[in-house]
């Protein structure tokens, strides 16, 4: 029986499973035994032995993973021990590909944005990722009609990080409300966080699959959905903690917690921060370190029901130019206004920098690049479009540009164009949308800090952030 054997040691001491799936393993089967709607929450496949996790968030609620300043989920366990793990939220959100280009990778010529983006901007974010993520296994990236058919093994593409793909993500649900594993739900499975989320594999020769809000559907690979980015960790991991969204497993040998006095600009792009000043605190997030100082990201949206323009006229559109004096931009207000108040509230922490404006069109790395001949936006030719400002926005692509925002009724702007007559911004499900430069838009500002800034207490994690001062 694949159930026991999944953690049992064999008399001849020839195959023993490593700790991490061990642990998982046996959390699963006394969820199981505890009866009731959790009775039967996996389902595995018999022609290669993957187990794989299918409930709702209140039966699989010991699958939580915190690596690498990011909070994963265990989707499945394979038969050498390794697990794969998706992101809990959306990380970004981008084109998959340009219209009617549906392949995931062909060959070094021919990889589609999504492609490009995982391994060239989320992979590098991983701590250790080549000691702790499986990199020999493939990505079964096979199109496939039906949404709960399991793709042929014709199109697996070897990749760092890559996608779940609609095979996956059924299988995530497929035991919900059916006591034999034949049906998926897959709004009740604990994998949809109601976002459009965007799959690996192609529903036909022009779209890809996608996990809609409560369903799934196949849409153009130049649709702008959340990514959730997914790796296989390797078999010989050890976990800590006990697998809960409050104490998720940790990985032995992941980057030790930041200690009191420690710089902030050690850590790594994940970690949660706050500013805290008497009876004031804010939270942010670290987006990556940037010469030396900590790029900081809003969590929430600013709350005091602003939705300022993004530029007040339709030329206006170069983030900082144009009408920039009128306070209804959001440039103005940030840079001038919303910045002296932190600066007053909560000390001088905070440094200018570098911000990139480049038109991108669909092509995330054209915010940064001025061309892509390069493959790697950390070594491209800069764009000339660029300014020193306080505070600033997220470009499309970037780390933790995603966010569902169901409080506010507009849009969130991003600092970049889609055209010369378009900004980027993001839906309040997520999804990543373009509009005129005078709409009213939201705003999650983006700060960086000084390279002298030091940890004074905290965990950076999202119920513990790091608390910082000088």
């Amino acid at each position: 029986n694949f159930d026991i054997y999944l953690f049992a040691k064999n008399v001849d001491n020839e195959f023993e499973l490593p700790f991490g799936a061990n642990i998982l393993r046996k959390k699963i089967l006394a969820k199981e035994a505890s009866g009731g709607a959790c009775s039967n929450i996996t389902w595995t496949d018999q022609t290669d032995n993957t187990t794989y996790l299918s409930g709702t968030n209140e039966c699989i609620d010991m699958n939580y993973v915190w690596y690498s300043g990011k909070l994963w989920r265990i989707t499945s366990i394979y038969s050498d021990g390794a697990m794969k793990l998706v992101t809990q939220n959306s990380i970004t959100a981008i084109a998959f590909n340009e219209n009617n280009k549906s392949s995931f990778y062909t060959n070094a010529n021919n990889t589609s944005y999504m492609y490009k983006w995982l391994n060239e901007e989320f992979y590098e974010t991983l701590y250790y990722g080549n000691k702790f993520i499986d990199n020999t296994k493939t990505w079964n990236a096979t199109m496939t009609s039906s949404f709960s058919a399991k793709p042929s093994a014709t199109t697996l593409v070897n990749s760092k990080a890559g996608l779940l793909n609609s095979f996956e993500v059924y299988n995530t649900a497929r035991c919900v409300e059916s006591a034999d594993c034949t049906n998926s739900t897959i709004s009740s499975g604990f994998i949809d966080i109601y976002q459009y989320l965007i799959l690996l594999n192609s529903g036909d020769s022009t779209s890809v699959w996608a996990v809609m809000t409560g369903g799934t559907g196949a849409f153009s690979s130049n649709s702008k959905f959340s990514v959730r980015p997914a790796i296989y960790l390797k078999g010989n991991v050890e976990f800590t903690g006990n697998g809960t969204i409050n104490n998720p497993f940790k990985v032995v040998g992941d980057k030790s917690t930041g200690k009191t006095n420690e710089l902030i600009n050690t850590r790594i792009s994940g970690e949660y921060i706050k500013l805290k000043s008497g009876s004031n605190e804010k939270v942010y997030r670290i987006v990556n370190i940037e010469d030396n100082k900590t790029k900081i990201v809003a969590i929430n949206y600013i709350n005091n029901g602003e939705t300022r323009y993004f530029a007040t006229g339709s030329s206006d559109t170069m983030w900082g130019e144009g009408t920039t004096t009128d306070s209804d931009t959001w440039y103005t207000y940030l840079n001038g206004t919303y910045y002296t108040n932190l600066v007053n509230t909560y000390g001088n922490l905070f440094d200018t920098s570098t911000y990139y404006l480049g038109t991108s069109g669909l092509n995330y790395k054209l915010g940064v690049c001025a061309n892509t001949t390069s493959g790697n936006t950390k070594v491209c030719d800069k764009t000339t479009n660029k300014k020193t400002l306080k505070i600033g926005l997220l470009r499309y692509g970037e780390m933790f540009a995603a966010q569902r925002h169901e409080t506010t009724s507009v849009g969130m702007w991003y600092i970049n164009r889609y055209t010369s007559s378009y900004i980027w911004g993001a839906s309040q499900v997520g999804n990543s949308i373009y509009s005129g430069p005078n709409g009213p838009g939201a705003a999650r500002e983006t700060l960086h800090l000084k390279d002298t800034v030091k940890i004074v207490s905290g965990t950076g994690t999202e119920n513990d952030p790091y608390v910082v001062g000088l």
